[in-house]
């Protein structure tokens, strides 16, 4: 694809060049034009899009085009051949002007249906998306199928020096919920590569996506605080940095200092920064009785505490959520919701959920989260 680009916009380049020398005499040659012209229509036929790079090629004909590759110039008036060779030879100086506007930033261009994308709800942690979605049932003998979708919310710009895009991800696990990721496209040199998802909620409503000043906008309607699942109606705008192709949230008290080229990201030093908006890994339970939990794979228990007063969660082969209060050092969580995956024999899954819904008080030691369970029964830990 990228080859058959480069090929139109040269066309559209010299013809561009062409048309502008032609234009200098009003008899022209007429051949030259009625070919360059066919070509022309044929590039808009492969690629409409091309027409943006006909009138940018055109107007950078016009200032920069060199007086040797003119049709009247006296250096080539009697050999046309020398003419074509410097024309050729101008071609790569003018690319760089006609295309700089107009090669990145159309996601409409780029054909993100059969791509592979990180995925947070299967074993391997990807999935291959045919026709934009992708679909397999949780279990061999289960009707329920986990339901992965590419969403027409998309952009795609230079960032940082690299052809970048961010999409929206849609996600039915085949429970009540509906999981809305944001991911993170980075072109090499084999393609199209999601580097990183960012889960932005559960049944929320994504309105827009863009890019300002290298940073990606997300305009989206979530939940406010006793809101139901159902329906949000809280509207925020979420911000993204890229940091070594991975995204890095904004806090909201951060955002301008960001668009006015600040890097300090940090948020307040409270309890509630520290907490709210990290994705926090389960390391262990310790119970009062000396016995204890503790997950064989901490990335597949975790944690996160939404500003919106939702929580999420994952339990294993199960992801949920549901709805906290925090206070000072005060916390209560209530998971409300799950998938319902039958995760593998004598995983702690149910039991990482029954601690959750008993929080009582939590607290940061040594950068770690501890959660400390109703009626002094254990002491949950986390990890970043």
């Amino acid at each position: 694809m990228l080859n058959l680009q480069i090929a139109l916009w040269a066309i559209i380049l010299l013809t561009g060049l062409l048309h502008y020398e032609n234009s200098q005499n009003i008899k022209g040659r007429l051949s030259a034009k009625i070919l360059l012209s066919s070509l022309f229509i044929l590039a808009i036929l492969v690629q409409p899009h091309a027409i943006t790079y006909y009138y940018q090629f055109l107007l950078a004909g016009m200032i920069r085009i060199p007086s040797s590759c003119k049709k009247n110039s006296p250096k080539t008036k009697n050999r046309p051949w020398l003419k074509i060779i410097l024309c050729l030879l101008w071609l790569p100086v003018m690319l760089p002007f006609g295309c700089a506007s107009g090669i990145t930033g159309n996601s409409d261009e780029i054909d993100f249906n059969t791509i592979t994308v990180l995925s947070d709800w299967t074993k391997s942690g990807t999935v291959r998306l045919t026709d934009g979605e992708y679909r397999k049932s949780t279990a061999p003998d289960s009707s329920t199928n986990i339901v992965v979708k590419l969403t027409d919310k998309k952009v795609a710009a230079r960032i940082n020096g690299k052809d970048t895009a961010a999409v929206i991800l849609a996600t039915d696990p085949g429970g009540s919920g509906t999981f809305f990721d944001l991911a993170l496209l980075v072109k090499g040199t084999d393609g199209w590569e999601n580097t990183d998802l960012v889960l932005l909620g559960d049944r929320i409503r994504v309105h827009s996506i863009a890019v300002e000043n290298d940073i990606i906008v997300v305009d989206m309607t979530t939940h406010g605080p006793d809101e139901p699942m159902c329906c949000p109606t809280h509207r925020i705008v979420k911000r993204f940095t890229i940091q070594g192709n991975l995204l890095a949230e904004v806090p909201a008290e951060s955002a301008g200092a960001v668009n006015n080229g600040s890097t300090n990201l940090k948020a307040p030093n409270t309890i509630d920064a520290q907490i709210i908006g990290h994705v926090w890994k389960w390391q262990q339970t310790l119970y009062n009785n000396d016995t204890g939990a503790v997950p064989s794979k901490p990335e597949h228990f975790t944690l996160q505490l939404q500003p919106n007063g939702h929580v999420l969660i994952q339990a294993d082969c199960n992801k949920g959520g549901g709805v906290y209060t925090l206070k000072d050092s005060r916390l209560t969580i209530e998971i409300t919701h799950s998938s319902l995956a039958a995760c593998p024999p004598g995983s702690p899954d149910e039991q990482f959920v029954k601690d959750l819904n008993a929080a009582s008080i939590v607290f940061i030691k040594q950068d770690k989260l501890f959660i400390d369970l109703k009626y002094d029964t254990g002491t949950m830990t986390f990890a970043k």
